[in-house]
């Protein structure tokens, strides 16, 4: 998944801004997506060095980021700096949300951040890196600020879709739950498939063995019957992982359910 790819570099310079050093206004968006940044070949994410070396030029909004730094953020912001500002391939929110700062997204979005451009290299928004990574506060905060719930990656990667791939703490799968609930009422797609392994959200959850995001998905209408394109179902991968109580729930539903459709 796209987020996969970012993600390390992601965290390597989340990791750089917290250990370095409000305006109401929007402020324009440079471009609508942001350009691929390639790394050099010798960049390693875990030495802060070779993270410096590879974004030196970053812009210096990126340096008022972390916890500590909340009024630097503001002040910077106040004095004008633009929070819709590509780093990484990304925006600067994707890179604060990352990190489940939520108050730190609050100050970006109060400073004239877009909730939703520019989006990333590969056409994914802040909330859809933020759903992957289980970052269900900073998710329900840009919901609340007009996120496009629809937005999809290139890829046709969903928000409910990506929401299913995360592994939440146990502690939060029913607020976890009720998030997929709130995105399917506002007209996510329940069978949307990614556009290469036809995968869909029912299957992700099934992967994940998270059995009561599985139970509100077949209650929604999700098909069980449907098959990725090795002509895998939700219930063979559950099976697979090791699910059983997860396979339970799918069995039932399965045989209720129209015979098998053929991949896509």
């Amino acid at each position: 998944m796209y987020r996969q790819v970012l993600l390390a570099p992601f965290i390597a310079l989340v990791v750089l801004a917290h250990g370095a050093l409000a305006a109401t206004a929007a402020k324009p968006v440079p471009v609508a997506r942001c350009p691929d940044q390639p790394l050099s070949a010798d960049y390693d994410p875990s030495d802060p060095e070779s993270v410096r070396k590879n974004f030196r030029t970053a812009p210096r909004i990126i340096l008022a980021l972390g916890l500590s730094r909340h009024e630097q953020l503001r002040a910077l912001l106040a004095r004008g700096e633009n929070p819709n500002v590509c780093v990484l391939g990304g925006s600067v929110l994707t890179l604060s949300g990352a990190s489940g700062d939520a108050e730190e997204v609050e100050i970006l979005l109060d400073g004239g951040a877009d909730p939703d451009r520019p989006a990333d290299s590969a056409g994914g928004t802040p909330l859809l890196m933020v759903l992957g990574l289980g970052q269900l506060e900073v998710a329900r905060l840009l919901i609340a600020r007009g996120a496009d719930v629809r937005a999809t990656t290139d890829g046709n990667m969903t928000s409910l879709i990506e929401l299913a791939s995360s592994s939440p703490p146990p502690g939060l799968r029913a607020e976890q739950v009720d998030l997929a609930q709130a995105l399917i009422d506002r007209g996510v797609p329940i069978d949307a498939r990614l556009s290469g392994p036809r995968t869909t959200a029912l299957m992700m959850a099934s992967i994940r063995g998270n059995k009561p995001l599985v139970q509100l998905l077949l209650q929604r209408g999700a098909d069980p019957a449907l098959k990725d394109n090795k002509g895998q179902t939700a219930l063979s991968f559950a099976l697979k992982k090791g699910h059983a109580d997860v396979a339970e729930v799918l069995s039932v539903a399965t045989s209720s359910a129209p015979s098998a459709s053929a991949p896509q």
